[in-house]
Order: structure tokens, then C-alpha cells, then sequence
């Protein structure tokens, strides 16, 4: 049984259309997402803890992490990054953590 590991999920993606891919140079295909990783237990997350920005061409299908990324790119990625926030419903673990413990401490 399972009970605790990370999940990852997308917090924002933005379509790129002024921008040529690096690999096929095709405009219009390039995607930038923020992906985030969280640590759950029993499918409840706890908290974050790491934020990556990804390239992805539709055409050619490249995948490129910001440390690949040409600089054009890396600085967009960069603002992005910056300009996302996690979601609080990302630390509901460490809330109901919290009410378990204030409850158990009370009683």
C-alpha cells in the first residue's frame, strides 16, 4: 500500500507564437509550461518542493529543460517561473498536520 510519494502537475503553459523552435525552426508550435512537484501522502498534498520550466515544439516534439533552452528562451522561462505562484491547496497536508496536532494537544 502506498501511502506517500510526489506528483507533478502543470501550473501554467503559454503558447509561444512568435517564436521559432531551436530544432526545426517551425514558428508557431512552441509551448512553455511551468511544472511543479509535490510530496502527498495518501494522495493529499502536503507541500511543493521543486518548480521547472519545459520548451515543447508540437512539430518536432523536442523537449528542452531551461538548462537547454537558447537564451531567448531562458529568459522568458525565467519570468514565468517567477511570476507563478504554487496554489494553496498545495499545503493542505500541512494544514490538516497541523489540525491533527492542535487537536490532539487540546484534548
Amino acid at each position: 500500500m502506498i501511502i506517500y510519494g510526489t506528483q507533478p502537475t502543470t501550473l501554467r503553459a503559454e503558447d509561444l507564437s512568435l517564436d521559432k523552435c531551436p530544432n526545426c525552426q517551425s514558428q508557431q508550435t512552441l509551448q512553455l509550461s511551468v511544472l511543479a512537484r509535490y510530496f502527498h501522502l495518501y494522495f493529499i498534498p502536503t507541500f511543493p518542493f521543486r518548480k521547472a520550466v519545459v520548451s515543447y515544439c508540437s512539430s518536432c516534439r523536442q523537449i528542452l529543460e531551461e538548462r537547454q533552452m537558447p537564451d531567448h528562451l531562458y529568459e522568458q522561462a525565467i519570468r514565468m517561473k517567477t511570476d507563478v505562484r504554487y496554489p494553496l491547496w498545495y499545503f493542505s497536508g500541512l494544514g490538516l498536520i497541523g489540525l491533527l496536532i492542535a487537536g490532539l494537544t487540546l484534548s
